[in-house]
């Protein structure tokens, strides 16, 4: 017990207020993706142009938040065009296998990577050719065939493609071992049709426990072969591990009622069987809807279930299980009039609803909060994060919600990033209860990428759980500091503060906030080491003067280069 409560204390030093950037070399590096390593840490890999063409990097932390592979990363492939869109599953060692879409001969093709543990990559320097097929193949999503007796896990991947004209959705098996595609060249089309077919998700069959019974997939994705009718419609697919469909050729309508359905999302129940969600319009808005499909049938009503009908807007849903047999669905809500809040459901397997009539709340803060991002807490609950417009800039947010879908950490959530513009985040679980959250951080110049963790009490490093009784002033951290340190500040209730920098003779060195307005609870501001003027301080004793409407400190801060 001593020892489990050090290393989670241990943990949590290492992970910062304003989360770890995973790459400081220049130009912009965005649009991640993560997965976990299989102790406790993640995996990310992400789409970086500080070089000439772009490529695919990817970083370890350990549940620690300690980067393990090179600084700034290590690029996936080394020749072709730019590569775009990366997809990851963890291998079930320590290592991942990486698809994107790639622009080596002109048009966009599919290439993936397996790297190891030790951050090396295995299918050599210019990755595994996925799909070369004529026009583009791009957003490629992924999930691993792990499973009992083989030699190394390989992946199936499935993609949005345009060989005949119109998009339509085909998938791949790749072999972990040899480095080499399973089923025919260029990939199987999961189910043809003359109309568009677009948003491909997947997840696991489960079907497969040896060599002789493997596993498989089932695919979702928006169809457009009725819009004259009905709309866009869902339809899903399950494909065996010899890449034979198996809900017949033209795949299983999920849900064909009036209006549009879209942007599905996808959970694993148990073997053959799966949730969907997705936005739909039947009533004239969006509303989410739901339905568990297995044995190549609809099991609850047609159409589905609703998990939100409330006024206004719903949509962008996205799906974690339950590990109960069901799943809990979180999207950006609108029935506030004035802005988009977040909401969750959880929905069991019988179609059930267990929480509140249209959802229990995450976040209902001032401003608009969106494309939230979900992953199982491993007790019935989740993990939520989203981007939040309560000030001015866009920040990363996250909350825990339990089985009962009660916030565990601050009613609104808790901070994850810097303060700036921050959009798309990615969610995985930490098998602690907790979660790591990766997102694209943009300063108006450049995107990075950053990550952080949410803890199981709802909280993250530096942030408290409960409401703010005073105003307190933290310890900057780094001091000394060596460039920029970061302090942070607790207000409680929403007001302006005036933070100032002066050097040993009291002249005033820096101005990080006059008279501006910060909401209540744990907030930050940073300083560069830098004068008003843009000039590097020289090495010594400053202080940093903040003055609130509910009090005022200082702090001393010791700057060495």
């Amino acid at each position: 017990m001593v020892a489990s409560a050090l290393l989670a204390s241990s943990a949590e030093a290492q992970w910062q207020l304003d989360g770890i950037l995973l790459s400081a070399a220049g130009g912009d590096q965005y649009a991640p993706t993560i997965v976990p390593d299989g102790a406790g840490g993640a995996i990310i890999a992400w789409a970086d142009d500080h070089s000439t063409p772009q490529r695919i990097y990817a970083q370890h932390l350990n549940a620690a938040g300690v980067p393990q592979w090179a600084a700034n990363g290590i690029p996936l492939c080394t020749t072709g065009g730019n590569q775009f869109s990366p997809a990851a599953v963890g291998d079930g060692g320590g290592g991942a296998i990486v698809a994107w879409a790639d622009s080596r001969a002109g048009n966009f093709d599919i290439y993936a990577q397996h790297i190891d543990a030790s951050g090396t990559p295995l299918w050599g320097s210019g990755g595994l050719a996925i799909c070369l097929a004529a026009n583009d193949q791009i957003v490629p999503v992924i999930i691993s065939d792990l499973k009992a007796n083989l030699p190394a896990p390989g992946a199936i991947i499935a993609w949005q493609d345009s060989r005949s004209g119109v998009p339509n959705i085909y998938a791949q098996s790749v072999d972990g071992q040899l480095g080499a595609v399973r089923w025919a060249a260029n990939g199987v089309a999961v189910a043809p049709t003359a109309a568009s077919q677009t948003d491909p998700v997947m997840c696991t069959d489960g079907m497969g426990v040896t060599l002789s019974n493997p596993k498989g997939a089932i695919i979702a994705w928006t169809d457009s072969r009725n819009a004259g009718v009905t709309g866009q419609d869902i339809y899903a697919q399950r494909m065996s591990a010899g890449g034979v469909p198996q809900w017949g050729a033209s795949g299983l309508p999920v849900c064909t009622a009036a209006g549009a359905q879209q942007l599905p999302s996808i959970v694993f129940l148990f073997s053959g069987n799966v949730i969907v969600a997705w936005a739909d319009s039947r009533s004239g808005s969006s509303d989410i809807y739901a339905q568990h499909v297995g044995g190549g049938t609809v099991q609850w009503a047609a159409g589905g279930i609703p998990l939100c009908g409330a006024a206004g807007d719903q949509i962008s849903v996205n799906l974690a299980t339950d590990v109960s047999g069901g799943a809990i669905a979180a999207w950006e809500d609108g029935r506030n009039a004035t802005d988009h809040d977040i909401y969750a459901q959880r929905v069991d397997g019988t179609g059930a609803v267990l929480w509140s009539l249209d959802g229990a709340s995450v976040c209902a803060a001032s401003g608009r909060q969106m494309l939230p991002a979900v992953a199982t807490d491993q007790v019935q609950g989740a993990l939520v994060a989203w981007v939040d417009q309560r000030a001015v800039d866009r920040d990363v947010y996250g909350q825990r919600i339990d089985s009962s879908g009660v916030s565990q950490g601050n009613p609104d959530g808790v901070r994850l990033g810097r303060r700036t513009i921050e959009y798309r985040p990615q969610i995985i679980s930490d098998n602690a209860q907790g979660a790591i959250v990766a997102w694209t951080h943009s300063d108006g110049f450049y995107d990075k990428v950053y990550a952080n963790r949410i803890f199981a009490n709802g909280g993250a490093v530096g942030v408290p759980t409960g409401p703010v009784a005073a105003f307190r002033l933290f310890t900057p951290f780094p001091n000394p500091a060596r460039a920029a340190t970061t302090v942070a500040f607790e207000l409680p209730s929403a007001q302006r503060l005036t933070a100032e920098v002066f050097d040993l003779d009291g002249r005033l060195v820096r101005t990080l906030a006059r008279g501006r307005e910060f909401p209540s609870g744990r907030e930050a501001l940073r300083w560069d080491g830098r004068t008003e003027a843009d000039q590097a301080v020289p090495d010594g004793m400053y202080f940093l003067e903040v003055h609130a409407e509910a009090g005022s400190a200082v702090r001393r801060i010791l700057v060495i280069h």
